[in-house]
């Protein structure tokens, strides 16, 4: 497995502080070698179809879709507006 972001995803990325941004890199190498690690809070999103999330930094959350080989980071930010 590995993962690709979008230009979005990177957009949205940068304006993050940094905490978060070194939290995704890590998160993410976590995630490519067990996606069921406690800490990633590894969830299915309700009601859509292969998109799931993962926890940053205890308030921000990436969201990705997941295809057979390749995670793919689509959006990123704070948790009260990031499911909208």
């Amino acid at each position: 497995m590995r993962y690709s972001r979008t230009t979005n995803f990177d957009k949205q990325l940068r304006k993050l502080p940094p905490i978060v941004t070194d939290q995704f890199v890590k998160q993410s190498e976590l995630l490519l070698q067990d996606k069921r690690h406690p800490s990633l809070h590894f969830k299915k999103l309700q009601g859509e179809n292969d998109v799931y999330s993962i926890r940053l930094a205890n308030r921000y959350r990436a969201l990705f879709i997941l295809t057979p080989n390749n995670y793919v980071f689509f959006s990123i930010g704070h948790r009260k507006n990031i499911y909208r």
